[in-house]
């Protein structure tokens, strides 16, 4: 910093020195703060605010009131610390795992790759997993739930099947939405639920049962903008085997259960509440009866034009419709968050 404003020397060696040392010193700067904002690409943060719905709903259900929600604050900060750092490792390995993939029709994740490094990325993951395995053993001794370490792990090694070689469930057809739903909500919510719960109710496990038949039809649909270059790539799934004319009304039904499930449950859960109670339930199914609209639309777009060549092959308002999908997550997560604090005395 000290030689910024210093003049160029009038000696031709003495110059050359000096604007390469300024050279490097920027460019370590800008490599410093490249491989930062490669980070946060290969770690998919825009997904991560999602997950804080995903984790008050789990802790909602488990303890369905208010007084014993707070005093397990604690516990739900370090249940949300574990699903942070599984969601950075499972995101990261799955960019390592299909740099080369994404090359294609999703460029910037190969390049985040490359800039912040194959093997400082590796490295990075396996500290995340030390540390979200030492804070669920931690969180095993706080609570005498053992079983915690056992299903951290379990998701671990499932996102790691799910990306990598030999198995790379991604590419193995009904495999991949399946392992993408245990990875993304089942095993998190499990986790969570095991933790906070002093006991199983049948009516707050319906809950999470039936939104996760809501996960899993919006996870059916996740690839259909992908089919092309998942088919180049030979990643099957069940877009790329079995087409949107067949995959998109299954998702519509899958949605339909799901929600006529999870409500069904929450209103199991607020009988004998207010009435104000009851109708912000209705408010907050209006919200998940606009995203099945989507999908309905969605669906019948896809049976009228479907080629099977994907979005593409049935026009730029199906391809928006598809695109909405985060959006449509995001409305899912918010509507079950609201719901669950509606039914906690």
């Amino acid at each position: 910093m000290e030689d910024r404003g210093k003049p160029l020397s009038s000696d031709p060696a003495e110059t050359v020195g000096l604007v390469a040392h300024r050279a490097r010193a920027q460019g370590a700067s800008s490599g410093s703060g490249s491989r930062l904002q490669a980070f946060f690409v290969v770690s998919r943060v825009e997904f991560m605010p999602g997950g804080l719905f995903f984790i008050f709903a789990s802790a909602a259900l488990a303890c369905l009131e208010w007084t014993i929600l707070g005093r397990n604050a604690l516990l739900i900060a370090e249940g949300a610390a574990v699903w942070y750092l599984s969601h950075l490792i499972g995101s990261q390995v799955n960019c390592l795992a299909d740099v080369e993939v994404d090359q294609e029709d999703k460029a910037k994740l190969a390049q985040a790759v490359r800039i912040f490094g194959s093997a400082r990325l590796t490295a990075v993951i396996g500290v995340e997993a030390m540390i979200a395995l030492a804070i669920t053993v931690y969180m095993a001794a706080q609570t005498g739930r053992g079983v915690l370490p056992f299903i951290w792990l379990l998701g671990f090694v499932l996102a790691l099947a799910y990306s990598l070689e030999p198995l790379r469930l991604k590419r193995r057809n009904w495999w991949n939405p399946i392992s993408l739903l245990l990875i993304l909500y089942a095993l998190p919510m499990i986790y969570g639920y095991v933790t906070l719960a002093s006991s199983a109710r049948f009516d707050a496990l319906g809950v999470v049962a039936g939104t996760a038949l809501q996960m899993f039809a919006l996870i059916l649909l996740n690839p259909a903008q992908d089919i092309a270059s998942d088919r180049a790539g030979g990643i099957r799934t069940p877009c790329t085997q079995h087409g949107l004319r067949l995959i998109a009304p299954l998702a519509v039904v899958v949605f339909v259960v799901g929600t006529a499930g999870s409500f069904w449950f929450l209103a199991v859960l607020a009988v004998g509440q207010s009435v104000p109670i009851i109708a912000g339930l209705v408010l907050a199914g209006v919200g998940q009866l606009y995203v099945l609209g989507e999908l309905v639309w969605l669906a019948l777009l896809c049976l009228l034009r479907d080629t099977g060549e994907g979005v593409s092959g049935v026009g730029e308002r199906t391809f928006r419709l598809v695109r909405r999908n985060p959006v449509h997550f995001a409305l899912l997560g918010t509507t079950f968050a609201a719901a669950t604090a509606l039914v906690l005395r």
